[in-house]
């Protein structure tokens, strides 16, 4: 049995995952989803990777991570835009994980084993009508095709289709006019190079996309040869750059927008108990233009002139976006702390293209040694957006809950966008936001991969400055007792001393009785340890008005800004805690030592002069000490 909702929420959640923020096909597909589930009560929260050209694995494995992101139990169901996501094995693990929850599945434009329904565009009976059309209307005879990459289904089923329409119109098929244009612009240039260098003769090119049409015609163009005069060229995907491109391209306009309408309709089938269709087929709209010599669509210098506005303003945008992103990352990076760059940054997010944001990290991330390849069982949001507001934040959550406060959140924003944090296989975190459009979603990739690279950046500078304070800590304490050394002790004292001439102090010089000994009959493990109580008991007297130091072996200096009662209230709370430690020690020996103490006016420069003056003092305590009393065994 399906789920049939989620117990408290009013709305129905769908999940949507795909690859390729910024591509045309990506957001024509989603502008018509949030379009069409605009009419109902439906929210959504959409799963991205932001970059569907895969081929380096470790970066693969951390684009991927967002899908892992996903709690099923939140979900009423799943649409999965199959041809995006190019490993089968990832979307495999989808529709698995989803029905083990329950969770009702849509595949689009790509089947996948184990979906409740499959929505199949009929890219072959495109392809195949296209040939024909060039057969039939034109008389071309020797057509060559640019295939996608060869083993690549979508690219084989149109190149199949294209044998097919040659077979049926009795035109024997020929390898060599087939070859492998990647389904991008270098690689279409180079074999149609290829072809005219070898002196092939043909009269027309069927392209498995727009992108290698436009490409072709460019280059047979530099040729000195005419499209569609002496070649035909035709496409397929109806891109806008194809609508506007001269001569416009011949292509096949797939019926997304009714594939949307069918998938939310079959999981509202679904959810209501109706029956569903495992598959359901698409067909196309085949759109004759220049390309071919086919004039039908007259040349609307509106819809050229808007489409070259869009263009301008989109690369205005991007050149904006990329000053931005310099600034952005300069300022982070050159930030003089951990919490000052975490501001920073949150300032800037401040101006992002969206309403309401949200920047999640793995807990602990910025603290751990570790590079994870998943996300922990809690996650931490570091920065959070509202509308014109962002602020630095420090908020641990359940990663199972997505965001902190979920149900408010979907509550109140009904679709969120989650994209991926990563530097290779090392997951950070991930970044939601709120979708209203798809407006400026191209951007996002660049915005995500910088703010990853900002993050490992912050977190190595918190760690070497954490590693900087550790050796200063060590260069300016004693190894030992864990009080200031020499070193140490002047660097603080100067600090007391900043802004001021002169000063009144009182210098404590201590030193610990019989320490050779203790050595002697006790070892110099005793000796170490009668060392650290002196230097506890000179600490806990200190408190916080004086800076407490080990200058070497058993000798000890304090110095602090004098008060009245200064003195008599050091020696009285050091005698104490020497007296506790004996009384409740077990050792066949007493620990004593002897302190003599000096009040002074005195520059930072006179110091010296202060301490030696204690030196004396408590010298002739220690000489006054011996001959009254020895250090015996108890």
């Amino acid at each position: 049995m399906h789920k049939r909702g989620v117990s408290g929420m009013t709305k129905r959640t769908v999940g949507v995952c795909f690859s390729g923020t910024g591509e045309e096909y990506q957001m024509k597909v989603i502008k018509a989803l949030i379009d069409y589930v605009g009419g109902f009560d439906i929210r959504l929260l959409l799963f991205a990777c932001l970059d569907n050209k895969y081929g380096n694995k470790p970066h693969d494995d951390g684009e991927y991570s967002i899908f892992k992101l996903i709690n099923f139990d939140k979900l009423d169901g799943l649409i999965v835009l199959g041809e995006t996501i190019k490993d089968t094995s990832v979307l495999s693990e989808l529709v698995r994980a989803a029905n083990e929850k329950n969770v009702p599945v849509v595949c689009f434009d790509k089947p996948v084993d184990g979906a409740d329904c499959n929505i199949i565009f009929d890219d072959c009976g495109a392809v195949e009508s296209i040939t024909e059309h060039l057969i039939k209307v034109h008389g071309c005879k020797s057509i060559n095709f640019l295939a996608g990459y060869m083993g690549q289904i979508v690219s084989d089923r149109r190149l199949e289709s294209y044998k097919k329409a040659l077979e049926k119109n009795g035109i024997p098929f020929e390898p060599e006019r087939v070859a492998e244009g990647g389904w991008w612009a270098f690689a279409t240039k180079q074999k149609v190079d290829k072809w005219l260098e070898d002196g092939m003769v043909f009269d027309a090119i069927v392209c498995a996309n727009d992108l290698m049409a436009m490409a072709a015609a460019d280059e047979l163009y530099n040729h000195g040869l005419r499209v569609p005069e002496d070649v035909k060229v035709t496409g397929i995907d109806a891109l806008h750059s194809a609508e506007c491109f001269i001569p416009r391209i011949t292509t096949a306009r797939f019926k997304h927008s009714e594939g949307i309408a069918a998938a939310v309709d079959q999981l509202r089938d679904i959810w209501a108990g109706k029956p569903v269709s495992d598959s359901i087929v698409l067909g196309n709209d085949l759109v004759f233009a220049d390309s071919c010599g086919c004039c039908e669509v007259e040349f609307d210098k509106s819809k050229i002139n808007g489409y070259a506005f869009d263009l301008s303003y989109a690369n205005e945008i991007t050149s904006i976006f990329d000053k931005h992103m310099i600034r952005f990352t300069n300022n982070v990076n050159s930030a003089e702390n951990f919490e000052a760059a975490l501001t920073t940054m949150a300032n800037y997010c401040k101006r992002a293209w969206c309403r309401e944001m949200w920047i999640c990290v793995n807990k602990g991330f910025f603290e751990s040694d570790e590079q994870v390849s998943g996300f922990g069982d809690e996650m931490e949001l570091v920065i959070m957006k509202d509308m014109f507001t962002a602020k630095r934040c420090n908020d641990p959550f359940p990663t199972a809950e997505l965001l902190p406060d979920s149900e408010k959140c979907f509550e109140d924003n009904k679709n969120i966008l989650f994209i991926p944090l990563h530097i290779k296989d090392w997951v950070i975190g991930y970044v939601a936001r709120e979708i209203m459009n798809t407006a400026a979603l191209d951007n996002w990739y660049t915005f995500s991969m910088n703010l990853s690279s900002m993050f490992a950046v912050i977190r190595s500078q918190q760690h070497l400055r954490l590693a900087n304070e550790q050796l200063e800590n060590m260069y300016i304490h004693d190894p030992m007792t864990g009080v200031y050394n020499r070193r140490g002790f002047f660097k603080e004292m100067s600090k007391r001393f900043a802004g001021r001439r002169d000063a009144e102090i009182m210098v404590v010089s201590a030193d610990l009785d019989g320490l050779k000994e203790i050595n002697d009959k006790y070892g110099h493990n005793e000796g170490d340890r009668a060392i650290e109580i002196v230097a506890a008991a000179l600490q806990s007297a200190c408190g916080d008005k004086c800076v407490c130091a080990r200058f070497g072996g058993d000798e000890f200096i304090a110095a602090g800004e004098y008060e009245a009662g200064l003195a008599e209230e050091f020696e009285k709370l050091f005698d104490l805690c020497i007296f506790n430690h004996n009384s409740a020690a077990n050792t066949p020996y007493e620990i004593s030592a002897s302190i003599g103490i000096v009040n002074d006016r005195c520059t930072f420069d006179m110091i010296d002069k202060v301490i030696s003056l204690a030196d004396e003092r408590m010298y002739f305590r220690k000489k006054e000490r011996k001959q009254y009393t020895r250090q015996t065994p108890r």
